[in-house]
């Protein structure tokens, strides 16, 4: 799990990166989808930067998402949407657990 971080609030999520240009992030109290993140084959379409070892943010031409992973494994999020943007990965779930604040 990690932590997807608003302005002033941050809720626990599942992010899935699926066998598609897609992540989901989930919440998993309620098991519901919350938000699918897609991109198209243009690799441009999404970005990541990791601005600690534990916070990372998503950039997609239309919105940006900012998440932490309290295993500080945003270096390893930025690793493996990256290998499967490059087509290195034919298919990978991802799975962080992330701890309260």
């Amino acid at each position: 799990m990690v932590k997807k971080v608003q302005k002033l609030t941050s809720k626990k999520v599942q992010l899935i990166l699926t066998n598609k240009p897609k992540l989901i992030y989930v919440d998993p109290a309620k098991l519901v989808v919350k938000a699918n993140i897609i991109w198209s084959d243009n690799s441009d379409d999404l970005s990541i930067q990791v601005s600690s070892p534990s916070h990372f943010k998503l950039c997609t031409p239309k919105k940006a998402f900012w998440f932490e992973d309290a295993k500080q494994r945003a270096s390893q999020w930025k690793i493996a949407i990256e290998g499967f943007k490059a087509g290195e990965l034919s298919y990978l779930l991802v799975q962080a657990s992330a701890a309260s604040y």
